[in-house]
């Protein structure tokens, strides 16, 4: 009999493992659920899921498999404005309220180290080695580009300041990358050194979300513009000269990567999936997924990518080159937003919960 990993929420931030079975009509019971780490059994009926089949569609565009058992489980709870996670290789480091936060991936994590306490956080963070990367001053006109070192943050060095309004984030080993908001350009720094600004791309569209691979950088443009857009990283498009967008009639892209020669994006007001590839997208871009609520926080791994389905609080998975219809992941988990990924594991930002929750692959 097919087992299923579920969630049970007892308060908005706490999340308790449970394991579920599935009867051939398509009931399902507890069967063992974890409370403070005593195990009961029961057989309280829970809630129909279709007819007993393999795989279910469910809301949002999903299947759900119930082959597959996953366990959802609390990892940090009470962390407030919630922004962007980023895994390392031992750490978990996010930022909350205008903090930037750690915890051993060891967890659950009930207290995480501060390493950096900054005025106007923009939310967004990148990793790079041992060096946590991130923007402040969002609204203040007060910007800059900073990063600190882990373990404790202790080192806090300015890659830039005095920036304005600044936005999203890439780097490297070589450069460190940025929306300049305020004065509509994409800027570049060497990265670890006194910074000599060298300008990707001016007068353009800039406010979304920013990528990176070897020769492009990659850009969405929010609303009105809904545009991706792709520059020289060499500055090469740093003229006056106006820049063709990547891909037009886009819908509010939440989310951009790159991944093995493609760029993939979400879109949030469609509910779209889409991807090119990195030399060009030719034509229309091609759809990985459609009909998904408010899709946000992508992440690729080469084969699978995952979402978050903010609209209908659900996290799915599907295979970027053969996606039919997405694979529920997990679902009831309160206006999720971010994701990483690493071998083993799923870091989810519940910002409806104020946690980060940690889902088994």
């Amino acid at each position: 009999m097919p087992l299923h990993a579920r969630t049970l929420q007892s308060s908005p931030v706490a999340l308790l493992p449970a394991i579920y079975r599935r009867s051939l009509g398509g009931r399902v019971t507890a069967f063992a659920s974890v409370f403070g780490g005593v195990t009961a059994l029961g057989s309280c009926s829970l809630e129909q899921l279709g007819n007993g089949t393999r795989a279910d569609v469910v809301e949002g565009g999903a299947r759900e498999e119930g082959a597959v058992a996953r366990i959802v489980e609390s990892f940090a709870t009470g962390q407030t404005a919630l922004g962007e996670i980023v895994l390392g290789k031992d750490d978990v480091i996010w930022t909350s309220d205008d903090d930037v936060r750690r915890c051993s991936k060891s967890g659950p994590c009930e207290k995480p180290v501060t390493l950096d306490m900054s005025d106007e956080l923009t939310g967004y963070v990148r990793l790079l080695d041992k060096s946590v990367f991130f923007s402040t001053g969002p609204t203040s006109g007060q910007g800059a580009v900073r990063y600190c070192d882990l373990p404790d943050g202790s080192y806090n060095v300015a890659v830039e300041t005095g920036l304005g309004r600044v936005g999203d984030l890439a780097v490297d080993a070589n450069e460190t990358l940025f929306l300049h908001v305020e004065d509509r350009r994409v800027v570049a720094c060497a990265t670890g050194s006194d910074c000599k600004e060298k300008v990707v791309a001016k007068g353009v569209p800039v406010g979304g979300r920013i990528a990176i691979e070897s020769t492009y950088v990659f850009w969405s443009a929010p609303p009105p513009d809904n545009a991706i857009y792709r520059a020289l990283r060499s500055g090469g498009n740093a003229s006056d000269a106006p820049l063709a967008p990547f891909a037009t009639a886009q819908a509010n892209a939440l989310s951009l990567v790159v991944d093995a020669g493609r760029v993939v994006w979400a879109n949030a007001d469609d509910g779209s999936i889409r991807t090119c590839p990195t030399t060009g997208c030719v034509g229309a871009p091609r759809d990985i997924a459609t009909g998904q609520t408010a899709p946000r926080g992508l992440v690729v791994d080469g084969k699978w990518a995952y979402w978050a389905n903010s609209g209908s609080n659900t996290i799915v998975r599907c295979a970027i080159e053969a996606c039919t219809i997405p694979e529920l992941v997990a679902k009831d988990i309160d206006t999720p937003t971010a994701l990483a990924i690493d071998e083993t594991d799923i870091y989810v930002v519940s910002r409806g919960a104020n946690a980060i929750v940690r889902i088994k692959k």
